[in-house]
């Protein structure tokens, strides 16, 4: 199969390149803009403060809302079919 494409390319006829084609080339580069670099742009700082700072909000709701062990328990318990042994178990200590 390679055999194929070495023939191929080396029948095929390219035509040559114009002569001030690296000329337009780089005339045209020098005339575009140039791009904004990553590091241009100031209120991405802000940006990610604002990021990190909901970022703990939002932790700080969701784990002040956890139930803790003695919930999680009584609800397995109860789940269970044994809610009330739980109960009498826990209220006894």
């Amino acid at each position: 199969m390679s055999e194929d494409f070495g023939k191929l390319f080396k029948d095929s006829a390219a035509p040559a390149p114009r002569a001030d084609l690296t000329d337009r080339i780089m005339a045209a580069a020098k005339a575009q803009t140039p791009l904004p670099a990553a590091n241009d742009r100031k209120p991405w700082v802000w940006t990610a403060l604002a990021g990190i700072a909901a970022t703990l909000v939002a932790g700080f709701f969701v784990f002040s809302t956890q139930p803790d062990d003695t919930e999680l328990w009584a609800s397995e318990a109860d789940a269970a079919g044994f809610g009330d042994l739980y109960s009498w178990v826990n209220d006894e200590t």
